[in-house]
Formats: structure tokens, C-alpha cells, sequence
């Protein structure tokens, strides 16, 4: 879980990064950035929902 979680991280920086190298500071930039900060939101409580369920079922 740990390197899915890593490679979840670096493959949003990366999107993270093609959106801010187009153009920096447009609106329509800014509006997927704020779509992406609440998919990484989402996705850390969907890694933290999938180990606890996973330590669930290992106790």
C-alpha cells in the first residue's frame, strides 16, 4: 500500500505540474487545480479507508 501510495502522489505532482506549465495563473488552471487538491483529499481517505479495512482483516 505504501508504494501504490507513493505512486499515487507522483503521478498527481505530475498532473499537477502539466497544469501549471501550460498557463500559470489562468482560471480555468486555477479551477482544475482546486479540482485536483479535493481528488487528492479523496484519494487519502480512500488509501486510509482501504488499511484500515486491510488491518481489519489481517487481525
Amino acid at each position: 500500500l505504501t508504494f501504490i501510495g507513493i505512486l499515487i502522489e507522483v503521478s498527481l505532482w505530475c498532473y499537477i505540474g502539466y497544469f501549471f506549465g501550460q498557463d500559470p495563473g489562468d482560471i480555468a488552471n486555477i479551477i482544475k487545480t482546486i479540482l485536483l487538491i479535493f481528488g487528492v483529499i479523496t484519494a487519502g481517505i480512500v488509501i486510509t479507508l482501504v488499511k484500515f479495512r486491510a488491518s481489519g482483516q489481517e487481525a
